[in-house]
């Protein structure tokens, strides 16, 4: 009978083991850039490139928590060389350039036989989208059919249901909008609300500028009962990407309705709302359309709608917030394990360190109010008119913080402005009692108001 060494036996199957938890994972290759391509060639597969950097938490996330999973491994594996390179080193330097990689992580699923990238994906996913980005990779690699071939058939009249459906995952692929097509489709297709149409506009509705998602919304009860094994409000949780891509939309397009569209579908759906309401995608909007003379004039009406809110406006929204906020903590407590018995504690416990949360409306007002009076303070251009406008402002934005830790920075402001325009003894007063509101916190930022206020007094400022 064949004796066996037990110890050697065991070391056999410990690398055993370890060999099969590494290996259900995906398989990245080393070697440079050529090597990866010529690889890939040989195995006529495509290339997936997970660019990052070491500093990046979400790269960190992807590394542990997704590309370990045996069914990233068994997909990834089959269909790509797969490889990974830091974008802040070596080779990767010249490869984030070439690929204009602006953001971690990146995703690139390149063509190795021309170098082209096929699918691109920027930032941390989940499993499900992951395995997704893979799949849209493999469907645009296989479609003959390039996007401008697509948009022209239309244009021609070409409507039937599979041309559709290719042209609209075409362009959900390319992260282009073909809200126009999806309400065609809905149209001549959607009469029979089965679990296929609807999983096939929920897969391919990312704005809200059409017609699909009202109707996904009347069929929320039968979506939300296919996904429940993923949500219990799947709907809800999918609406969450709308506002985002409509923005998005706007921008690309110039389209300024679009924002109202925006603002006004996220009220209908009952979105988490904030004191600055419209303005604050208004003014995005101009910032990011590089109109800076329609994203000021829009700021400064910003600053005198929270200037001349009723307190009761505010009051109401503090209150909505702070629901809002307490729900999160509840929701954090459950999934932490922790008994309900300390979930009341906890909750009183994070409100005591941060009051801010009990006048979050009032926070954020001042916040805007400070930044955009600050910013004229410093500005050396700045007229009379501006001035009045900002030491306005700036005399709100410390009524709305009476009692909050950030208090004195707001004075700070307001005492600085004074100071600007000629009252110095005024400026003085409000600069020490940001100074003594500092010392009685025991906090860093006393020496540096205490700076000033000397300044002031020597009137060196």
């Amino acid at each position: 009978m064949l004796k066996v060494n037990l110890k050697v036996w065991n070391t056999i199957l410990f690398c055993f083991f370890i060999f099969a938890a590494s290996a259900q994972g995906i398989q990245f290759e080393t070697g440079n850039w050529n090597q990866i391509l010529e690889k890939a060639k040989q195995e006529k597969k495509l290339v997936y490139v997970d660019i990052y950097a070491e500093w990046c938490g979400p790269c960190k996330m992807m590394a542990k928590n997704i590309f370990p999973t045996k069914e990233a491994g068994d997909k990834y594996n089959e269909l790509f060389v797969n490889y990974k390179i830091d974008a802040e080193k070596g080779e990767g330097i010249d490869l984030a350039k070439k690929y204009a990689v602006t953001a971690y992580p990146t995703n690139l699923y390149v063509d190795p036989t021309n170098e082209k990238v096929v699918y691109k994906a920027v930032g941390a996913t989940d499993l499900g989208g992951f395995l997704q980005r893979a799949d849209f990779t493999m469907a645009e690699f296989n479609d003959p059919m390039t996007l401008a071939v697509y948009q022209e058939q239309y244009k021609k009249g070409e409507r039937s249901k599979t041309f559709l459906e290719n042209y609209i995952e075409k362009a959900t692929r390319s992260e282009e909008y073909v809200d126009d097509v999806l309400d065609i489709y809905l149209q001549k297709y959607g009469k029979n609300a089965n679990d296929s149409l609807l999983d096939f506009l929920l897969k391919n509705t990312m704005t809200f500028d059409n017609k699909v998602v009202d109707f996904l919304v009347k069929n929320k009860t039968k979506i939300n009962a296919t996904h429940q094994g993923v949500n219990m409000d799947y709907l809800t949780e999918w609406q969450q990407q709308l506002p985002y891509h409509t923005f998005k939309k706007a921008v690309k397009n110039k389209d300024e309705k679009l924002v109202d569209l925006l603002y006004n579908n996220m009220v209908k759906y009952e979105f988490p709302s904030n004191i600055l309401g419209k303005y604050a995608f208004q003014i995005m909007y101009f910032e990011q359309t590089k109109d800076d003379v329609k994203a000021n004039a829009k700021n400064i009406e910003m600053m005198n709608y929270l200037t001349n809110l009723p307190q009761n406006k505010y009051d109401a929204q503090n209150k909505y917030e702070l629901d809002q906020i307490k729900n999160v903590i509840k929701q954090q407590v459950k999934k932490a394990g922790i008994s309900d018995s300390q979930e009341v504690e906890i909750v009183k416990n994070t409100l005591t360190e941060h009051p801010e949360y009990a006048y979050s409306a009032n926070f954020l007002a001042a916040q805007k109010l400070n930044e955009t009076s600050w910013n004229i303070y410093e500005d050396g251009k700045a007229d009379s008119k501006s001035l009045e406008n900002a030491l306005k402002w700036a005399d709100k934005a410390m009524a709305l913080t009476p009692n909050l830790p950030q208090w004195s920075m707001f004075a700070d402001t307001y005492a600085h402005l004074l100071y600007k325009v000629g009252k110095k003894d005024d400026a003085i007063k409000i600069q020490e009692q940001a100074v003594k509101s500092e010392k009685e916190k025991g906090t860093g930022n006393a020496k540096d108001l205490e700076s000033s206020l000397d300044k002031m007094k020597s009137r060196t400022l």
